[in-house]
């Protein structure tokens, strides 16, 4: 199937670049977050006509793309093209209970970048939102193509909003010079809403084909961990970022409608069983 992941941002510099260096000044590594704000596109999340703010996060090893990023300042608005990278990281944290240490692996979502260019230099935070504003339909946006890794996962919340949870494989569409050759895939998350996440939650299983055109999403929550020492359950803030879908088109090895229904009406012989009995038919 065709590699798409491709990421677009215009967003504010939300504080001074972090610029690391070895002991000659050579550039190591170089990492920003930007503001960014979704576009009016609705996803069923009751963001419609508000503006909802997100703050991805930009990494690179490129010398180049290093030095430019280190000119950035806080309340710069700039341009970022790149694509979708993923990093399994371990997440350390401490038990309230004991002071034991806990440690959970999880998957780190961040985009590398392609071309940057800063646009205006200088302007007040205020400023800033404004041509946010101004500019929400190409602030965030991004389009893949990949496999599902796992059969997504429906939610349905008490306020009545759906989400449909999954992950997928993007192939890498070209090798990303300072990453090791053997990684040719990232394995970012999908968060589907509304209308879109039961549909998702229908049609697709592990193995199948989409092509998504939608945003980066990062949400800050509380993150619930038992303790392996103590056995106890403690909370800890943690961070996400992951796709959000505007639309989802449905390549290969999906549902069709057929084994929807099918399926639908299985459940539906299953309910009524268990509501008066196995038929003596």
């Amino acid at each position: 199937m065709a590699r798409h992941n491709y990421v677009f941002l215009y967003g504010r510099v939300t504080k001074n670049p972090k610029i690391i260096t070895d002991d000659n000044g050579n550039f190591l590594r170089g990492q920003c977050m930007l503001t960014t704000v979704r576009g009016e596109r609705s996803v069923d999340d009751d963001t419609m006509g508000n503006f909802k703010y997100d703050c991805p996060i930009i990494l690179t090893k490129n010398e180049q793309l290093i030095y430019e990023m280190s000119t950035w300042h806080e309340n710069d608005m700039v341009e970022v093209k790149g694509t979708i990278s993923t990093k399994d990281i371990k997440r350390t944290t401490t038990c309230k209970h004991c002071g034991h240490q806990n440690s959970k692996l999880g998957v780190l979502l961040y985009i590398t970048p392609i071309y940057t260019s800063a646009i205006e230099r200088n302007l007040t935070k205020e400023q800033c939102f404004e041509l946010l504003r101004k500019k929400c339909e190409i602030s965030n946006e991004c389009i893949v193509a990949g496999n599902v890794c796992n059969d997504p996962q429906f939610y349905k919340h008490p306020n009545g909003l759906c989400q449909t949870q999954y992950q997928i494989a993007l192939n890498r569409k070209f090798r990303v010079k300072e990453d090791p050759p053997e990684i040719k895939t990232d394995f970012p998350w999908v968060k589907s809403q509304g209308t879109g996440a039961e549909s998702d939650a229908k049609f697709l299983m592990k193995g199948s084909s989409v092509l998504i055109d939608g945003m980066i999403q990062t949400r800050e929550f509380m993150q619930k961990t038992v303790c392996e020492e103590c056995g106890q359950e403690y909370e800890w803030p943690d961070q996400a970022m992951e796709i959000v879908p505007y639309c989802t088109e449905y390549l290969l090895n999906c549902r069709s409608a057929e084994e929807i229904e099918t399926m639908e009406q299985a459940e539906g012989d299953d309910i009524f069983e268990k509501l008066f009995g196995k038929s003596d038919e």
